[in-house]
């Protein structure tokens, strides 16, 4: 078989699963749709003829059950040459050059998921987790090509090679998928895969990539007196303030507007008759446990009294962004 210089997405689809996850084919009875990631045609004379080249070429037998009534024509794959797959997969694979920035988002993925799954090297990657919510009239990313070269390296090890359906993304309307028409339903399915990786100079990358994850987080006080948490893009209302005369407020405000940092007690806008201490006043205002942690930092000045100061914004490593995740159900 020639070896052209640009594959299409169904070849690169074909020939990675039945190099590497022949079993999940093979001796099974599949319908022409049950294929259609296999072949880009959408007329069954034409699928099949390609189906039947391959088989003329060697890469497996094809054997038919027939159709009945409302029950379609079912093809059994057997003998799957997987070494015949994986030789011209290879040799298409080395004249392919991988993208730099997808390698980085694939191997931040892995480097999440590797820190907050008990440090396991098992990974679930979604063609979106690289390239976004974004339209795919047509095969661009080269999603296959990267997992396939890394699988080819004997860097990781495939655990599935499928495709997935998600919700439509050239559409403001809450629309399910299962509202879209056959016909559309290719253009709504991406890539997924899961594997393991299993080379261990990665594995070790892996793990320090994991250990300096930061997430960042934001803390805000609004005008009207409401206290909240930016997190992954999501606002959550940590405190309501009921009233301007109370301490809680008059200190917060203080901390949040501070133009110079750090601040000592006198500096908080208190009422003369307050006898609360600095760090218990902190509590007061609500902003308690990992909250404290990030965003709160203790001191003391030259006379050696002590001194607060609110930072808005803070990293929160990944156990911390597990413990602000946990926090905010909470709320």
């Amino acid at each position: 078989m020639e070896i052209s210089t640009n594959w299409s997405e169904y070849k690169l689809y074909l020939f990675g699963k039945l190099a590497f996850l022949p079993n999940t084919v093979e001796n099974k009875g599949l319908s022409f749709w049950q294929m259609r990631q296999f072949f880009q045609y959408d007329n069954l004379n034409n699928f099949e003829n390609n189906l039947y080249d391959y088989e003329k070429d060697g890469f497996f037998k094809v054997h038919n059950i027939p159709g009945e009534f409302m029950v379609p024509k079912l093809y059994v794959l057997t003998e799957i040459n997987k070494e015949m797959f994986r030789k011209i997969l290879d040799t298409y694979l080395k004249t392919v050059s991988l993208e730099s920035e997808d390698l980085e988002a694939l191997w931040d993925i892995s480097a999440r998921q590797h820190k907050k799954n008990d440090s396991n090297y098992d990974v679930v990657v979604k063609w979106q987790d690289i390239y976004g919510f974004r339209p795919r009239l047509e095969y661009k990313e080269p999603f296959w090509e990267l997992i396939f070269t890394l699988a080819v390296r004997k860097q990781i090890q495939l655990d599935t090679v499928d495709y997935a359906k998600v919700a439509p993304i050239y559409t403001e309307e809450d629309e399910t998928v299962e509202k879209i028409p056959d016909l559309l339903l290719r253009q709504l399915e991406r890539p997924v895969v899961k594997f393991t990786i299993i080379d261990k100079k990665l594995q070790q990358q892996i793990n320090k990539r994991s250990n300096a994850i930061k997430y960042k987080v934001s803390i805000i006080l609004t005008p009207t007196g409401k206290l909240r948490l930016l997190l992954d893009g999501k606002r959550y209302t940590l405190w309501e303030y009921k009233s301007e005369k109370n301490n809680t407020l008059r200190v917060a405000r203080a901390l949040y507007e501070a133009k110079s940092c750090p601040l000592t007690l006198d500096k908080l806008n208190l009422k003369a008759n307050c006898n609360t201490g600095l760090k218990k006043l902190i509590k007061n205002i609500h902003i308690t446990d990992i909250l404290e942690e990030l965003f709160i930092k203790y001191g003391n000045d030259q006379n050696n009294r002590t001194t607060v100061c609110l930072n808005r914004q803070a990293q929160a490593d990944i156990d911390q962004h597990e413990r602000l995740l946990e926090y905010v159900k909470t709320l």
